[in-house]
């Protein structure tokens, strides 16, 4: 961020974004079994790291998981491991995407790092691990659904990424 107000600023916003739509404007499946959650939260994660690289892509996903997990339990129930994937998700964002060309392959690239390391590996063991489901059951439902929204999330995140460099928000 190079200590301007506007690097703060931005990355504040970012930070927000990603609680807001982790903790308010996500939906958890299969409901009730709470397995995986889909949310828009991968687009500020990922702009972090597009905009200011992997170090303070991580932090800033950092901050928006200790903030939210505030926010939403009072602090109660923060869980390092969950921060550890904040951070690998916003780490592996800016080494993929930081003063990268933005073409599809590359951010589908990102995605599907994040998509196997994150979501599937590490979400899966956090939850066999704190909620005591069983690894093949999360696995049978988390692979199928990250197959799917890899792409999604892919295209969301290209066409997002073209408007802003267009706007010229990003180089």
């Amino acid at each position: 961020m190079k200590g301007n107000i506007r690097g703060i600023t931005v990355g504040a916003l970012l930070c927000a974004l990603d609680i807001v739509f982790t903790r308010f404007l996500s939906v958890m499946l299969p409901p009730g079994m709470n397995f995986d959650r889909l949310s828009l939260q991968f687009l500020p994660n990922a702009m972090s790291g597009i905009m200011f690289g992997p170090l303070w892509g991580a932090l800033i996903c950092v901050a928006g998981d200790i903030l939210g997990m505030t926010i939403n339990s009072g602090g109660l129930n923060i869980m390092p491991t969950y921060t550890l994937s904040a951070a690998t998700r916003g780490l592996i964002f800016g080494l993929f995407l930081y003063k990268k060309n933005l073409s599809y392959p590359r951010v589908l690239a990102a995605m599907a790092v994040v998509s196997i390391i994150v979501e599937i590996c590490m979400g899966t063991a956090w939850q066999a691990l704190y909620m005591g489901k069983a690894v093949s059951a999360v696995l049978m439902f988390k692979v199928p659904l990250r197959i799917v929204t890899t792409f999604v999330y892919s295209s969301i995140l290209f066409g997002t990424g073209r408007a802003m460099k267009k706007a010229g928000l990003i180089q």
